[in-house]
Protein backbone atom coordinates (compact mmCIF):
# COMPACT_ATOMS: atom_id res chain seq x y z
CA UNK A 1 0.00 0.00 0.00
CA UNK A 2 1.29 3.48 -0.61
CA UNK A 3 2.52 5.38 2.22
CA UNK A 4 -0.17 8.23 1.89
CA UNK A 5 -2.77 5.67 1.85
CA UNK A 6 -1.05 3.66 5.16
CA UNK A 7 -0.89 7.16 6.65
CA UNK A 8 -4.31 7.92 5.81
CA UNK A 9 -5.59 4.32 7.44
CA UNK A 10 -3.49 5.57 10.39
CA UNK A 11 -5.35 8.57 10.37
CA UNK A 12 -8.76 7.23 10.27
CA UNK A 13 -8.31 4.27 12.56
CA UNK A 14 -7.09 6.89 15.36
CA UNK A 15 -10.10 9.16 14.46
CA UNK A 16 -12.59 6.11 15.09
CA UNK A 17 -10.86 4.96 18.13
CA UNK A 18 -10.95 8.42 19.39
CA UNK A 19 -14.68 9.04 18.66
CA UNK A 20 -15.34 5.56 20.15
CA UNK A 21 -13.34 7.21 23.42
CA UNK A 22 -16.14 9.76 23.56
CA UNK A 23 -18.87 7.38 23.00
CA UNK A 24 -18.63 4.50 25.01
CA UNK A 25 -16.75 5.47 28.04
CA UNK A 26 -17.96 2.34 30.03
CA UNK A 27 -17.11 -0.21 27.29
CA UNK A 28 -13.58 1.02 27.29
CA UNK A 29 -13.27 0.80 30.47
CA UNK A 30 -14.64 -3.22 31.10
CA UNK A 31 -13.28 -3.71 28.07
CA UNK A 32 -9.92 -2.67 29.63
CA UNK A 33 -10.42 -2.67 33.85
CA UNK A 34 -13.44 -5.90 33.44
CA UNK A 35 -12.19 -8.56 31.32
CA UNK A 36 -10.76 -10.60 34.09
CA UNK A 37 -14.15 -10.90 35.19
CA UNK A 38 -15.61 -12.61 32.09
CA UNK A 39 -15.74 -15.96 31.41
CA UNK A 40 -12.98 -18.03 29.63
CA UNK A 41 -14.64 -17.89 26.15
CA UNK A 42 -15.74 -14.58 26.92
CA UNK A 43 -12.60 -13.09 27.80
CA UNK A 44 -10.78 -14.96 25.17
CA UNK A 45 -13.10 -13.22 22.55
CA UNK A 46 -12.74 -9.34 24.16
CA UNK A 47 -8.78 -9.68 24.14
CA UNK A 48 -9.19 -11.48 20.62
CA UNK A 49 -10.55 -8.35 19.30
CA UNK A 50 -8.47 -5.93 21.07
CA UNK A 51 -5.29 -8.32 19.63
CA UNK A 52 -6.90 -7.53 15.94
CA UNK A 53 -7.42 -4.20 16.60
CA UNK A 54 -3.75 -3.58 17.62
CA UNK A 55 -2.36 -5.90 15.23
CA UNK A 56 -4.13 -3.17 12.44
CA UNK A 57 -2.37 -0.41 13.93
CA UNK A 58 1.26 -2.44 14.02
CA UNK A 59 1.03 -3.30 10.62
CA UNK A 60 0.14 0.47 9.21
CA UNK A 61 2.90 1.79 11.66
CA UNK A 62 5.35 -1.10 9.96
CA UNK A 63 4.24 -0.41 6.30
CA UNK A 64 5.11 3.62 6.79
CA UNK A 65 8.26 2.64 8.50
CA UNK A 66 9.79 -0.89 8.22
CA UNK A 67 12.42 -0.68 9.97
CA UNK A 68 10.15 -0.01 13.43
CA UNK A 69 8.70 -3.63 12.15
CA UNK A 70 12.29 -5.02 12.20
CA UNK A 71 13.23 -4.05 15.34
CA UNK A 72 9.86 -5.04 16.60
CA UNK A 73 8.95 -1.57 17.92
CA UNK A 74 5.46 -1.09 15.35
CA UNK A 75 3.68 -3.30 18.06
CA UNK A 76 4.57 -0.98 21.10
CA UNK A 77 3.95 1.93 19.42
CA UNK A 78 0.66 1.10 18.04
CA UNK A 79 0.25 0.04 21.94
CA UNK A 80 1.63 3.96 22.80
CA UNK A 81 -1.31 5.43 20.61
CA UNK A 82 -3.57 3.17 22.35
CA UNK A 83 -2.63 4.78 25.49
CA UNK A 84 -2.84 8.26 24.02
CA UNK A 85 -6.27 7.74 22.90
CA UNK A 86 -7.72 5.38 25.68
CA UNK A 87 -6.56 7.61 28.52
CA UNK A 88 -8.20 10.56 27.04
CA UNK A 89 -11.44 9.50 29.55
CA UNK A 90 -9.31 10.74 32.61
CA UNK A 91 -8.95 14.01 31.84
CA UNK A 92 -11.61 14.89 29.27
CA UNK A 93 -14.54 16.15 30.06
CA UNK A 94 -17.53 16.57 27.50
CA UNK A 95 -18.31 20.02 28.77
CA UNK A 96 -15.26 20.99 28.29
CA UNK A 97 -13.87 23.42 25.29
CA UNK A 98 -11.55 20.68 23.89
CA UNK A 99 -14.01 17.67 22.25
CA UNK A 100 -13.25 14.24 21.03
CA UNK A 101 -13.78 14.88 17.64
CA UNK A 102 -11.41 17.92 17.81
CA UNK A 103 -9.21 16.07 19.54
CA UNK A 104 -9.14 12.88 16.89
CA UNK A 105 -7.29 14.91 13.98
CA UNK A 106 -4.64 16.40 16.69
CA UNK A 107 -4.08 12.72 17.98
CA UNK A 108 -2.96 11.18 14.24
CA UNK A 109 -1.04 14.41 13.76
CA UNK A 110 1.48 14.28 16.85
CA UNK A 111 1.72 10.41 16.55
CA UNK A 112 2.44 10.50 12.15
CA UNK A 113 4.27 13.60 12.79
CA UNK A 114 6.74 12.02 15.31
CA UNK A 115 7.14 8.73 12.78
CA UNK A 116 7.20 10.29 9.64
Amino acid sequence: MPLPTVAATLNNLSHAITAISGEKLDVLRSGGEDVKFLADDERGAVLDAQRRVVSAFAEAVGQLRPDLHQSRLDKPLAMLLFGMMNWTFTWLRADGTLTHESLAPLVAQLFLGGLL
